[in-house]
């Protein structure tokens, strides 16, 4: 089934073997949004809304289409075999050499979203005859998803998308460097998000003995996402936020600023948000400002 017994430091290098960036980027924040929108069109009233979110994609980023139509086929062709999750996802990740662990993580997303909203488009118009299986896949992850309340999918599907978008804020805020622990954690960031996804349409497509076979293998992902968002992601986002309005505080409060709904929006955010000590010199300019202000 799942090789959770694979030493983690052995997974590790593993995953940095398949890492060759060669600087193609692209604008994730777009993606992620696209993303959302076309994962969210399941619960859309007709059919019409997703094709024309799908159409969009295609539209917006034909730059990705080749890559991503690529990811697709993998996903659905390699998952719905019984080919092992752990080979799956080193083989996505291989795909996406050329690209920042953070990119990786998105198009693997976006691969998946694609293949769940034009399927479920099928699934809509009711079709029974000549489908390829990976037809018959996303029906029963719409089924899988919809129907069963103790169904982890949903759970798993909004962390990966959760760890996604935190990893993305992380890396596109002003300071210059990742933190080391983020930096560690990237790797095997991007090793579960491709591994959730291999999970998801394997377990869908092996469907009535997804419960017994797969519950436990989407569980311990799942857990595996979210011990990275709370113990590494979250708290280094809230760092960089801190570190942020503290450094913007400092150029106002040094510069002399006269915009003082500014400076006192920006103490408020930093007494309210930061831990961080503030100097005696820094705190003297504060309390100038505050004499001055009233």
């Amino acid at each position: 089934m799942a090789n959770f017994h694979i030493d983690e430091n052995v997974m590790m290098e593993l995953v940095c073997e398949t890492h060759n960036p060669d600087g193609t980027s692209f604008n994730s924040n777009v993606v992620l949004s696209a993303i959302e929108k076309i994962l969210n069109s399941e619960k859309a009233v007709d059919k019409e809304a997703t094709e024309e979110m799908l159409g969009e994609f295609d539209l917006n980023f034909r730059e990705l289409f080749f890559k991503i139509q690529h990811l697709c086929f993998e996903q659905i062709s390699k998952s719905s075999s019984i080919i092992d999750g752990h080979l799956i996802t080193i083989c996505l990740l291989s795909t996406l050499s050329v690209y920042s662990w953070e990119a990786k993580m998105v198009l693997m997303l976006a691969a998946f979203s694609i293949s769940l909203g034009k399927l479920n488009i099928f699934s809509r118009l009711r079709y029974r005859k000549g489908l390829a299986k990976q037809l018959s896949i996303v029906t029963q992850i719409t089924n899988s998803t919809s129907n069963d309340p103790n169904w982890p999918i949903d759970d798993l599907i909004k962390c990966s998308m959760d760890l996604t978008k935190c990893i993305v804020e992380i890396n596109q805020s002003s300071s210059d460097s990742l933190s080391q622990s983020v930096s560690l954690a990237l790797p095997m960031a991007s090793y579960w998000i491709g591994r959730s996804i291999a999970c998801i349409v394997a377990s869908c497509a092996c469907l009535p003995l997804t419960n017994i076979k797969f519950q436990s293998e989407l569980n311990i992902i799942t857990a595996k996402i979210k011990d990275i968002l709370l113990f590494t992601c979250f708290p280094a986002l809230e760092a960089k936020k801190a570190e942020e309005s503290y450094q913007a505080l400092k150029h106002v409060l040094f510069h002399n600023s006269s915009d003082k709904l500014e400076v006192l929006k920006l103490i408020l955010n930093v007494i309210g948000e930061s831990e961080i000590s503030l100097s005696r010199r820094f705190r003297n300019e504060v309390q100038k400002f505050w004499i001055k202000f009233f």
